[in-house]
């Protein structure tokens, strides 16, 4: 995971915006999914143990994915200062 921000830092020519736009509703989506999955994990009495390795499975789950799905589609997105400057040339 901390590969994946320190790639995503490197970018300059990036559409940040919509990255971010996308981040968050996806990254709301997932929290209540985890947060669901969690609580079926309390509810069933599961082992600390292993509640404590599924609960860091789903917090990798549900901040990688929704990273993931964000940078697909900021990259196909034309970039934040392309967006400034046709905006200016219109004006």
């Amino acid at each position: 995971m901390l590969g994946n921000v320190i790639a995503l830092s490197r970018i300059r020519p990036f559409a940040w915006s919509m990255f971010w736009k996308v981040w968050r509703w996806t990254m709301l989506a997932y929290a209540i999914i985890a947060g669901m999955l969690v609580y079926i994990f309390v509810y069933d009495r599961i082992p600390t143990g292993q509640l404590t390795l599924l609960v860091l499975t789903l917090a990798v789950f549900a901040v990688n994915i929704p990273t993931m799905l964000a940078f697909a589609v900021a990259r196909f997105q034309p970039p934040d200062h392309a967006l400034a400057g046709a905006a200016e040339a219109a004006s």
